[in-house]
């Protein structure tokens, strides 16, 4: 599939510039809409692509054990304004 995955270096939402970065060392890419942000939280995540002009996907946690309450409780009211 050729697909690229980046590990960040600095806390979301301080990643556009980046993935910026990695998109054009690795090939010019003239749409943003071909970089895709996968990840399981809706305001982390698909949000922070989402305004960056990027295509985002949110899928369900791998595990939810290792995360900490903060994580948990946010997570919930994401999930509250998900069914609205």
């Amino acid at each position: 599939m050729d697909i690229h995955v980046i590990r960040h270096k600095y806390k979301k939402p301080n990643v556009k510039q980046e993935i910026l970065d990695f998109v054009n060392k690795n090939g010019q890419i003239d749409d943003y809409k071909k970089v895709c942000i996968i990840g399981d939280r809706l305001f982390v995540d698909v949000l922070m692509g989402s305004e960056f002009g990027f295509f985002t996907i949110l899928v369900n946690p791998i595990s939810e054990k290792a995360e900490n309450f903060v994580i948990r409780f946010v997570r919930k009211i994401e999930n509250l304004f998900c069914k609205m």
